[in-house]
């Protein structure tokens, strides 16, 4: 089983990119700083304020908060090279691994995007809805919450841990990178700057047992590490 990170793991950008903001006239810059303001004015999470401006944007600009808003432009989401033949060619009928996608974004987009027929299981934040609205969050998808989901999967699969992979790109990922690394999976860093602090600092944590490009193609390393390490049916 491979658990995915979705956004700077799957995506070449590290933020969600939801093309209903940049049609209320916000790039990621503008929205972020928007964000982090309503982070020091409420004192609250990165994921909480994150939504609660998601959602004030849209009702400034007198869209609803629904599922079509929501996933608009989903299904044209731009994806690293070779995403998309990765899963179609590694899908679980062809080779019985399972792939999972946990993201801190909004779970509808990812179910709408062209590789959600390929994943054996989708988890990300969600809203209960009334009338067809998107309400209250009934599931925020945290870098803590993402650990509970991996540890659920590993009990309802029953999968041992040597045969789990993690593959996340940033520092929301070291929740998730420690715990599969620690239990005895595989914890792999998508990085394109070894440089960077990113890969320093989990590096020093000694938590990552692999790092790769950003690259799915079939001679890319990555591909290449998944085919010699997985057992396939």
């Amino acid at each position: 089983m491979i658990i995915y990170d979705f956004d700077g793991t799957l995506t070449p950008y590290s933020l969600p990119k939801y093309e209903i903001l940049k049609n209320c006239g916000y790039d990621e810059n503008e929205f972020m700083s928007l964000v982090k303001d309503r982070m020091k004015k409420d004192n609250t999470s990165l994921y909480i304020a994150y939504f609660d401006v998601y959602r004030e944007v849209l009702e400034n600009y007198g869209l609803a908060f629904n599922k079509d808003n929501a996933c608009f432009g989903a299904s044209q989401v731009k994806f690293n090279s070779g995403v998309n033949d990765y899963f179609r060619d590694l899908q679980y009928h062809n080779t019985g691994l399972k792939h999972i996608v946990i993201t801190s974004g909004l779970k509808v987009y990812v179910d709408n995007t062209s590789i959600a027929q390929y994943l054996d299981g989708i988890f990300g934040t969600e809203f209960n809805e009334t009338n067809g609205v998107y309400t209250d969050i009934l599931e925020l998808m945290t870098s803590e919450r993402k650990v509970d989901v991996i540890k659920s999967l590993q009990d309802t699969t029953n999968a041992p841990f040597e045969n789990i992979i993690y593959i996340g790109d940033g520092l929301t990922d070291k929740d998730a990178f420690c715990y599969v690394h620690k239990n005895g999976g595989k914890a792999i860093l998508l990085c394109d700057d070894k440089e960077s602090d990113t890969y320093k600092q989990l590096n020093k944590a000694n938590i990552i047992d692999e790092c790769f490009a950003k690259n799915f193609n079939k001679d890319s390393m990555l591909y290449k590490y998944i085919k010699k390490n997985i057992a396939f049916k």
